[in-house]
């Protein structure tokens, strides 16, 4: 239920190159709380990494 958490966690994740659980974790986030910026541009960015 913590949005910082996953936001953390997704951040640690994507700089160890693990996009997708990364991802992952930024989609949860947006879950909890749907217009927060950082998931966003966090789910966007990792979209491109991922094609």
């Amino acid at each position: 239920q913590n949005v910082k958490a996953y936001l953390r966690r997704g951040t640690a994740k994507e700089s160890v190159l693990n996009y997708q659980e990364a991802l992952q974790d930024f989609r949860h986030a947006l879950a909890l709380e749907p217009q927060n910026r950082t998931a966003l541009a966090a789910e966007k960015r990792l979209q491109k990494h991922l094609r």
